[in-house]
Formats: structure tokens, sequence, C-alpha cells
């Protein structure tokens, strides 16, 4: 065998620890430039080409690994086919029988492993493996003992490089993952199919900007026989999200936009590039007494691959615990750092799990708006008393109110205080400041004024952070029509409703859009169909009366107008909605007065 004056590969990880992805991928997949000697001195050609070249010879190497592969002159000749070539040439085969087991327990293939018979895909594992750890920077499989190493191989598949390392490409990845299948018969049947994987082209389709580190909760599923339990599963999932988004260097998709997808059937690869995330986490909770199971897994959108799954049978007082356990898993799988509370979870109080549950149905009702404010209030005051320090009670509270005065559910002069008084409170309950904040910045959102573009860029920003969500579109195509972007509003209100089409928000918009448009029949319709799904609240009838008076329907507008007038006499109707109404009534009276064929018209009706 030829001299070969280099260092090996595992010279160059003990120093390197990781190398360059196109240089990993090189190493791993050139084809030999030029085959010299006999195959057991094969030092011309890269790994896979000498693996492909011995294969075809009826060669095993059994034993690849990074201390075997020599860096030579930007070539990587395979050293050592000793223990091939001695059992190919074996008369008796001897060493090929079923208990006898060959190699390195780092990169051993699991048939290699208990001693069956073995074939070329079994030196792809290994290369597999060495790949691996070039592109990762640390074995496939580790353990305290070899034994623990070669077990691992039988029960656990290894995490996506992708995941663990930004910017390797999904043909990559593919490739790593299919050669390290545990079985043979699901790996690339040659070296050279491997190499074709390695080097695949990626379509439109296989490509994604996601972030290696992205991460999208999507709702979680009841299987409870109570439907109300969904709430449960909704609150696990919205608090573990909580928790995540405080990661640094981890991407977490806007909750809105993945809870989208409840109820939907749609290819996990297909939600990873309209989220723009790599994992996505799924997960189920089944309650029963006082007592719960949680399943989660994480999931690769691009194969489908399984990163971690776990399975909690917990006491519903372990609720919180089993969330930070599920945190620090999720954190420890994608190699981030979870900064776990000061204070471990303890045991929650009955009292603190019935409030737990409230503050999630309370949550999913303030997400509907409309008239389910009212049983979102009820909720959140229902926490209150029974755990006076949840701070997500008091937070949600906070933007309720809000909602009540904007919708004329409250006096602004009564609500205002009170909303104040509950986010503060959260503050105080060391609630995440930036929720709090977020409470009190929604407001803002319905206070634009047409030259605030600062404003109207921060809710197009929020649109695009979270793009499934239809209460955001909805809020973005009423400003857009408050600003006079007719087309804009109404485009931006129709994939709202399209998003939910049970989205008060995305109905409003929609009302306001195309009475900017004026399109009065559109419009009287649409309005018409919120006053029937989401009661009689004094800021449709106002769309009324602009709607009847755009159709030149005077009669029907004053109706609407008395409505409102009645209304205020045994309910909150806010003084700003009384004027819009009457404004409107007086501008249509006073511009057909003022023109000048109006007296014309007046004797024309004989009047």
């Amino acid at each position: 065998m030829p001299r070969v004056a280099g260092t090996s590969l595992r010279d160059r990880l003990n120093n390197a620890k990781q190398l360059p992805i196109d240089e990993a991928v090189r190493l791993a997949s050139e084809v030999a430039s030029e085959v010299a000697g006999e195959v057991a001195g094969e030092v011309a050609g890269e790994v896979a080409g000498a693996l492909d070249c011995a294969h075809c010879n009826g060669v095993v190497h059994r034993d690849i690994k990074p201390e075997n592969i020599m860096l030579h002159d930007g070539h990587a000749p395979v050293a050592d086919f000793g223990i091939g070539k001695a059992v190919s040439d074996s008369a008796s085969d001897t060493l090929t029988l079923v208990g006898m087991s060959v190699g390195t327990p780092a990169c051993m293939s699991p048939e290699q492993a208990v001693g069956e018979e073995v074939d070329g895909r079994s030196d792809l594992y290994s290369l597999g493996c060495v790949l691996y750890e070039m592109l990762v920077g640390e074995p496939s499989f580790t353990g305290q003992t070899m034994q623990a190493v070669i077990a691992k191989r039988f029960v656990q598949t290894p995490l996506d490089v992708a995941v663990l390392r930004e910017g390797v490409p999904r043909a990559v990845s593919r490739a790593v993952a299919q050669v390290l299948a545990r079985v043979a018969v699901d790996r690339h049947a040659t070296a050279g199919l491997f190499v074709s994987a390695l080097n695949a082209r990626e379509t439109a389709s296989s490509t994604s900007a996601a972030p290696a580190k992205s991460l999208a909760i999507l709702p979680f599923e009841n299987l409870s026989a109570d439907p109300d339990n969904q709430y449960v599963a909704d609150g696990v999932a919205a608090d573990l999200l909580d928790a995540l988004v405080q990661i640094d260097g981890l991407h977490i998709a806007a909750r809105d936009s993945a809870f989208s997808f409840r109820g939907k059937q749609v290819a996990l690869a297909e939600i990873g590039e309209m989220l723009q995330v790599a994992t996505v986490l799924q997960g189920s909770v089944r309650k029963a007494g006082n007592r719960m199971r949680i399943a989660v897994q994480l999931v690769s959108v691009f194969d489908g691959y399984h990163l971690w799954s776990e399975r909690f049978d917990r006491e519903l007082v372990d609720v919180f615990a089993v969330q930070d356990e599920i945190a620090a898993a999720i954190a420890a799988t994608l190699q981030v750092t979870f900064i776990p509370p000061a204070q471990p979870a303890r045991k929650a109080t009955t009292a603190e799990v019935e409030a737990f549950e409230l503050v999630a149905k309370g949550r999913a009702l303030l997400a509907q708006w409309g008239r389910s404010l009212l049983a979102a209030r009820e909720c959140f005051d229902a926490a209150m008393r029974l755990d006076p320090d949840n701070a997500d009670a008091h937070a949600l509270l906070g933007e309720t109110l809000v909602n009540f005065m904007r919708y004329g559910l409250m006096p602004v002069t009564r609500g205002h205080p009170l909303a104040k008084a509950a986010l503060d409170r959260a503050l105080a309950r060391q609630l995440r400041l930036s929720e709090v904040r977020g409470s009190y910045a929604v407001n803002g959102l319905w206070c634009i004024a047409q030259d605030d573009e600062g404003a109207l860029r921060e809710l197009a920003r929020a649109v695009a952070d979270d793009p499934f969500s239809a209460s955001l579109a909805g809020m973005h195509s009423a400003v857009l029509a408050l600003t006079e972007q007719v087309a804009a509003a109404r485009a931006e209100a129709r994939r709202a409703q399209t998003l939910d089409p049970d989205s008060f928000i995305a109905a409003y918009g929609r009302a306001i859009a195309l009475m900017t448009a004026g399109d009065s029949v559109d419009t009287i319709a649409a309005v018409n169909e919120m006053l029937t799904r989401f009661g009689r609240h004094p800021r449709f009838i106002v769309f009324l009366v602009r709607a009847h008076l755009m159709a030149g329907d005077e009669r029907r507008a004053n109706f609407a107008y008395a409505q409102l007038q009645a209304r205020a006499e045994t309910d909150v109707v806010q003084r700003r909605t009384l004027a819009l109404a009457a404004s409107d009534l007086r501008r249509s009276k006073d511009s057909i007065r003022a023109h000048q064929r109006y007296p014309e018209l007046l004797r024309a009706m004989g009047l």
C-alpha cells in the first residue's frame, strides 16, 4: 500500500470540531478521480468513491470512521481495508457468521453490532455517522459505555442535522437521515446513490428560508370526553409558547397563525413553508378527573422526522411543572438555552388549576370578540377570585375591558381606570412586560390617525409576523380603508374572512372596506349579516345608517338612527357613535338642500 503523508480526519475534527458544510459533503461524496492499485490499497479516490469500488468488488470495509479517513493533497483516501479484505478472502467465510461483530461502536451499523451478515449498506451507515459528526461536531450517538452507544441505535434516531446546524441543505439532511436508517433496506442501495442524494439540487418546493432553530406550536388535540376540555389543551399550548418565546435564538411562529391550522388537513411541509419554521410541536391532552395525560412530539416539517417525543401522565396539580419540563426538553433538542424559572414549579393547588382552566377558556372567548367578550370577562373575574396572583388573568382582563370601551359595552370614564388597574396588577405580579404592553397597545390600533405612518408601519409589521391571524388581517383591512387605500382594503378583508369565516374582526374590517369603496348594496348585506351573527352593536347600526344614505334611502337611514337613540335611553351608547350617525344624516340633508336645483326637485315632487 502507498504511504500517505497527511493527517486523519479524526485529527482534523479534534482541532476544528466541525467542518465547513461544503467540505464535509465533498469529503463524503466526491467520486474518485483516479483508481490506483488494489481495492485494499485505494488511496486516490474520495470516501464514497472508494466504497463504491470496494463494494463492486465484494469487499465490505466494516470499520469506516474518522480515524481511517486520511486527508492528503485535498483528497480523502480510505485506510485499513484489511478487515474487509480478510473477510472477503476467507474461504470458509467464518467471519461473516451470525454473532461475529467487527468494527468501532461509534460508527457501527445496527446489523453489524449484533453480528448479522452485512453488505455495503453497513459501510454507508458508518459513512453517514462520519458525515454527521463532520456537520454537527459530535457523534450521532453517545453514551457512557460501548454497550450504551450500541444500544441507542436500536431505539433512537439521530436528530436532523439541518435542525442542529443552520445552512445545511435539505438534500444533505435528507440523505443523512436515510443513510442512518436502522434497517438496511431503508438506506441507499449503493454509495453512488448516496452521493447523488447528497448532491441533489433542491427544487422550489424543497427549499425553505426557515431558520434551523424555529418552531410552531400547533393547537393541541383534546382527547377528553368533555369537549370543553379543549380550553385546557389550548391553555397548555399557549403557556408553552409563552415559555419558549423567551429563549434567545429560537424563532417561534405567532400563536394565531399556528392555531389557524386547527382542524385542517395540511401537510407538515406546507405548514413549515407557510409559517417559515423547520419544526412543529404537536400534542394532545386527555383529562379525566384530577389526572391528565399530555403527549407531545417535535417533528421536522421537511421529512416528518420525529426529533423528540414524550408522554406525561400526571395529576392536574403538576400542570405547570410539566410545561417547564417540555420547554426544557425542546430547548435541549434544538440546542438552545432554556432558563428555567428561578423557583422550580411547585404543585398547584386545586384553586390554581381551576383558575388556569378559566384563563384558558377566557383567552379563547376574548379571541372571538363580539358578544363573547361578556363571557370572557366572567372567566377572568372568576379566575382572579380563585387565584388572585394569576398574572395572566389580570392582563387579559385589562385587554377585555379595553374592548368593552371600544364597543360601547362600558363608558370610557368607568372602563379606563378599571383596565389600567388590571394591567398594573399584572405588572406587579411580574408578568413579562412585553405581554402587558401588548394589551396596552391593542387599543392604539383602533385610534390610528390618517397621518400616523409609524402606526401603520407597526400594524403592517404585525401582519407580516402573524400572517394567518384573521383578527390582524381584519384590523389591517379597516385601517387601509380609513386611509383610503380602497383596493388593498378589500383584498385584505377577503383574506381575513378566508382565514376565519367566523371572525368578528374580519367581518368588521370587510364592512368598513365595502363602505369606503362606496358599495352600498354589499355594505348593507354585510352589516345585516353582522347584526344577525354578532348582535345589534351600536357601531354596526352606524354602518347601517351610512350604507342606507349611500344607497339614497334616507328613510331607512333615519330608522336606523332612531334605533340608536332608543338604545341610548337604556344602554351604553358612546356619544361619539351617536354623533357619527347624526353627522352623516345632517351632511346628507345639507348637501341636497344646498344644491342649486333643489327647489326644482321640490316642485317636481309636488312639494
